[in-house]
């Protein structure tokens, strides 16, 4: 025959020990009587897997407020459920002056804790796309039968104290009018297309000018 094991553990359980208890059940010898010992029933910990949500921003920026999703509970257990606890801690190499690109945020436990789970960690991506910058034509003014000045343009909207030259910006705008030298008097639009203009960490923004045509 066999003996009657039994505990009082089951599937929710909390993490600690539990005796495991033995009784006769179906055992029989002829020639030998049983005595009982006690086992012990180890629940340890169960596993979530803590996985960094993907985040972006726009280059120049602060970082984002960084967050995770948990997976992994058992018995019907959520974060509230279970008591969950304290802060992750996040840690990424990107800050507001890193340039354009993708960044690895890693997470560890911080002040996370919970009682009947450990915690595993998944890192997330931080994408840092360019920031925007304006051309904008500067306003001329002509007197009717002369020709079209020479149109130029300023860039804004640099950050962390850039200017053109520190941004790496390249090439020209291409800046263009209706108004001819036979234009009459009145305003014209200067409008401005991206020409040869390239950054590294910024996109461009048209603005639109304006050309005075003077009476002669």
């Amino acid at each position: 025959g066999l003996p009657a094991i039994s505990t009082s553990a089951d599937a929710s359980s909390p993490v600690g020990t539990y005796s495991i208890e033995s009784q006769l059940g179906t055992m029989y010898s002829t020639n030998y009587n049983f005595t009982f010992a006690k086992g012990t029933m180890t629940v340890t910990k169960a596993l979530i897997t803590v996985s960094v949500d993907n985040k972006t921003k726009p280059y120049g920026a602060m970082n984002p407020v960084f967050t995770a999703s948990y997976n992994g509970f058992v018995n019907g257990d959520n974060a509230l459920s279970i008591g969950l606890g304290g802060q992750i801690l996040f840690t990424t190499l990107a800050n507001i002056n890193s340039p354009q690109g993708q960044y690895d945020v890693f997470a560890s436990a911080g002040s996370l804790v919970a009682a009947n789970y450990d915690f595993q960690f998944v890192k997330g991506i931080l994408t840092i796309g360019k920031a925007m910058i304006t051309v904008r034509p500067v306003n001329k003014t002509k007197t009717y039968g002369q020709p079209n000045p020479a149109f130029t343009y300023v860039l804004e909207g640099f950050l962390n104290g850039h200017n053109a030259t520190t941004a790496g910006v390249t090439g020209e705008p291409v800046l263009t009018t209706n108004a001819s030298t036979s234009s009459g008097a009145g305003l014209y639009e200067i409008t401005s297309s991206i020409g040869t203009l390239s950054s590294t960490n910024y996109d461009f923004g048209l603005a639109k000018g304006a050309l005075t045509i003077d009476k002669a």
